[in-house]
């Protein structure tokens, strides 16, 4: 009887043990994870899909197939998401939306989340989200639909309280949080989104266009740009200028690069550039 209460303590503090990896461990499996922002045309979807293959793509845009040809032959798998109505949507309270939004933000989140099932068990390459900008408006509109409505006794209008964006800011952090545990590399792109000052007025500041944690849960945060850069020769005159596509680091959780900034970025050019500041193994 001792003998089986030793081997059962003996079980339980192994249980307790397998809990924990080495640090070294777990920075190896981990992955990066990225979140690239801008405004069109600044090369965040190419960037993505530089990342180290198999490369699966939860799309939103329609933008990934146009740019399959600048990687032939590489492992990238795609789902597109965004759903467009077939016929017109039922709100919470059991009205019909005569003029409903042209995406069905339902069935476009049921695609998410079916498309984070299947890649519960991806341990290597690179999980993309583009764009968590249409995932957030998806969740605004799904909102919309399922939310409960209270009615204004001053001008006896319908309106949404705010305690139910919780729901949208709940379900989005699952999304991610489901997606940001593989030990894979995450890469999310964002479009640019306006920053208001305290009186409500659009500032000259923009910002990554999605849930205002999204930030926070990851390892880099790059601002891609397109820029007017001068041609300089070797005598330092400028013969003219070229418009180029220029990132610049504004998150690095493992060590501080400064504003590190780089033109046409890539996986490759990324693991370049940072190999000086982050431990060996990381990228």
């Amino acid at each position: 009887m001792v003998v089986k209460q030793e081997q059962t303590v003996e079980v339980e503090e192994m249980s307790k043990e397998s809990l924990f990896v080495p640090i070294e461990k777990a920075q190896k499996r981990a992955g990066i994870k990225a979140l690239f922002w801008g405004e069109f045309g600044t090369g965040k979807t190419y960037s993505a899909l530089s990342f180290p293959a198999p490369v699966y793509v939860i799309s939103t845009e329609f933008g990934v197939a146009s740019l399959a040809h600048h990687f032939p032959g590489k492992d990238i798998r795609i789902v597109e998401c965004t759903t467009p109505f077939t016929e017109k949507p039922v709100k919470a309270g059991g009205d019909i939306d005569e003029q409903p939004f042209a995406i069905d933000p339902v069935v476009s989140l049921q695609k998410i989340e079916e498309a984070t099932e299947q890649l519960k068990d991806v341990t290597e390459g690179t999980i993309v989200v583009d764009s968590v900008s249409d995932v957030w408006a998806f969740l605004g509109n799904w909102l919309d639909y399922i939310a409960k409505k209270n009615v204004s006794k001053q001008s006896g209008k319908e309106f949404m309280m705010r305690t139910e964006w919780q729901k949208a800011n709940a379900k989005y952090r699952w999304i991610m949080m489901r997606l940001l545990s593989r030990p894979c590399h995450v890469v999310l792109t964002a479009r640019s989104g306006p920053v208001y000052d305290v009186q409500g007025n659009i500032t000259a500041q923009t910002k990554a266009k999605a849930q205002q944690e999204t930030a926070y849960y990851c390892d880099i945060v790059a601002h891609l740009e397109k820029k007017d850069v001068p041609n300089v020769d070797s005598t330092g005159k400028v013969t003219g200028r070229t418009m180029q596509r220029m990132a610049t680091i504004e998150k690095c959780r493992f060590a501080s690069v400064g504003n590190l900034a780089m033109n046409d970025l890539t996986y490759d050019k990324l693991k370049l550039a940072l190999k000086p500041f982050l431990p060996e193994g990381v990228l």
